[in-house]
């Protein structure tokens, strides 16, 4: 099956239990398919304890320290961020989970909310119908393209990241700026 992993707050709002169902709904139609193996801690942790104990294609894994929860990263073949883009929150804010999902070289795939840096565009595979079938569609989507295709997406999104972000390309953009003036 295809990995996918979601890490973060384990909040209804956040479109936690909508992927959660977009999963069930994708195992239905495609038993064996996808595991969705989510981290954290949040409003929805005891329904997930629930359902994952019920769905094989659902593991709530828990609140993981920092090494574990990058080596299951790294295990993942896609990483989710389900955030609905019509909440304040995200359209103020730029998760920085995207970020360290991007830096995983693992294929991520997300909603569009408005914060994503318009020259970050290409680095994501997207979610354009937010609802459990749309999420699910998406991830069909997904598992039609090869996981040679989703590997070298993801590691070519990797490598913008780190040539464009990192603490060295920053402070050079940083630099310019203070020097301009």
């Amino acid at each position: 099956p295809i990995v996918l992993a979601y890490a973060g707050s384990l909040e209804r709002s956040y479109g936690v239990a909508t992927l959660v169902e977009a999963v069930r709904q994708l195992h239905q139609e495609t038993p064996g398919a996808v595991v969705l193996k989510l981290f954290g801690r949040g409003d929805l942790e005891q329904e997930l304890v629930a359902v994952a104990s019920q769905h094989e294609e659902i593991r709530y894994e828990g609140f993981r320290d920092k090494d574990s929860l990058v080596a299951e990263l790294f295990g993942a073949d896609v990483l989710v961020n389900p955030r609905p883009t019509g909440a304040e929150f995200a359209v103020q804010s730029f998760p920085s989970k995207l970020l360290e999902y991007l830096l995983t070289g693992r294929a991520v795939l997300t909603t569009r909310i408005a914060s994503i840096p318009q020259e970050m565009q290409d680095c994501f595979y997207y979610i354009d119908d937010e609802s459990a079938q749309g999420i699910a569609n998406s991830l069909q989507a997904l598992m039609r393209k090869s996981a040679d295709e989703r590997r070298q997406f993801g590691e070519r999104s990797r490598d913008f990241v780190r040539k464009n972000y990192s603490e060295k390309a920053i402070g050079a953009k940083i630099k310019g700026v203070l020097q301009d003036e």
